[in-house]
């Protein structure tokens, strides 16, 4: 029972991988399209980069609705309907002659974004693993790192080789013909009361503590902590979209071509992968205090290192900047699932998930304006590379208060409901 239980959960997590590289890997290649955007619909920078601001409020939207779903449709029919959801936004977005389809296809693509991410796979995830949950979704979501470095190196050819409207529809069938056999196929949920890991506890005489020390919905969101989170996935939300985003675009106006921005990209998505699938283990093993600042620090002097090398295109300038931002890449939505339950229990872990990631989709939403608004006014990225440092900065230290606050509150849970265990045949 424990060899087919443990091999089925590979099986799901492996499919969830290929899930985040279908998903997010696409929607990962955003800023490689802007340049080729703005030439063909004659449309300035500030206007395109609505595009990821429509998907990110999407997703917003729609992440709300995370936790209240998984329980009604699962979160394996959420996956399904984003992948639908892939399908339409490239091809809307490749018939798009103007401004208008370009955002309607971006808004259906914020429906993908919101269910059939992080938050989704998070809950699956959970489902199957107990013991070194963090590590497992560390693996599972570098799929999205290793997913836009595929992405992006690809679609540097596709574009120069038969434009960006063939290569969206090359998008639309990646959905259509991987991800959704891949959840008809592979994915499971473990939605029985009294699974191995019930039977396996009762027999090791280990507590079940699924419900001890969580803290109740209305406790989470009366706490300061939570806010604290909150506000910080906003300011989070900001960076790696920020970054890269933007990154290719300022490469290329300074003469770099748009497949050797993308080369660079996807060298950055590459280190991105490895430091993804690496980063649950350090959270696992030194802690989330020491896994935030790790993160952080090397987002805020990569940054540091974009603004010190402005206008400097050759590979050693390029590259550092990109081997440090890549390092922070789990700043890119895997904070709620890492953090989630040592800050409030694991009783309502898609609930809190859910609603942070709705912070960080609200971040997303406002980057571009930002950015973009401030290329537009100035002729440079750099203002707006100073504020998602600063806005880096910020989200550093909130954590870190959030983290010290909830550990305590939940050390202050005294009472401890009983747990009644039933050992069916499964």
């Amino acid at each position: 029972m424990e060899n087919k239980f443990e091999k089925t959960g590979i099986r799901v997590a492996i499919g969830c991988f290929v899930i985040m590289f279908i998903h997010l890997g696409t929607l990962g290649t955003a800023g490689l399209f802007i340049p080729q955007l703005i030439k063909s619909l004659n449309v300035p920078v500030s206007q395109v980069s609505l595009n990821v601001t429509f998907c990110s409020l999407t997703g917003f939207v729609f992440s709300l609705m995370v936790g209240k779903l998984s329980k009604k449709i699962s979160a394996r029919m959420m996956i399904f309907i984003a992948s639908i959801a892939g399908i339409l936004h490239y091809s809307i977005s490749a018939m798009a002659n103007g401004i208008v389809l370009l955002y309607i296809g971006s808004i259906i693509g914020g429906v993908k974004f919101g269910l059939g991410t992080h938050t989704s796979n998070a809950t699956i995830i959970s489902q199957w693993f107990k013991d070194k949950k963090a590590t497992v979704i560390g693996i599972v979501f570098s799929g999205a790192a290793f997913g836009s470095a595929v992405m992006m190196y690809i679609s540097g050819i596709l574009i120069e080789s038969i434009g960006w409207r063939s290569t969206y529809l090359i998008f639309a069938a990646l959905h259509l013909f991987i991800a959704i056999p891949i959840n008809l196929i592979i994915l499971k949920e473990n939605k029985v009361k009294s699974n191995y890991i019930d039977i396996k506890q009762n027999f090791s005489n280990e507590p079940l503590t699924l419900d001890a020390n969580s803290l109740t919905m209305r406790e989470i969101h009366r706490s300061a902590s939570f806010w604290m989170l909150l506000i910080s996935m906003l300011l989070c939300g900001t960076l790696i979209v920020g970054f890269k985003t933007f990154v290719p675009s300022f490469w290329q106006s300074n003469g770099m071509s748009a497949l050797a921005s993308s080369k660079y990209i996807s060298i950055f998505m590459i280190i991105a992968t490895i430091a993804t699938m690496v980063s649950g283990n350090i959270a696992d093993k030194f802690g989330n205090k020491i896994y935030i600042v790790y993160l952080h620090s090397a987002f805020f002097i990569g940054i540091i290192c974009v603004l010190l090398f402005y206008n400097k295109i050759d590979t050693i300038h390029v590259i550092i900047p990109v081997i440090l931002v890549a390092v922070a890449y789990p700043l890119y939505g895997s904070i709620p699932a890492t953090v989630a339950t040592e800050s409030f229990g694991i009783k309502n872990y898609d609930k809190v998930c859910g609603e942070l990631m709705a912070a960080f989709f609200i971040g997303q939403a406002i980057v571009s304006p930002i950015i973009g608004g401030l290329r537009d006014i100035t002729g440079t990225y750099t203002s707006g590379f100073k504020i998602i440092a600063v806005f880096g900065l910020v989200s550093c230290l909130l954590i870190e208060c959030a983290i010290k606050i909830s550990a305590a509150k939940i050390e202050n849970v005294k009472t401890k409901p009983e747990v009644n265990v039933e050992i069916k045949r499964v």
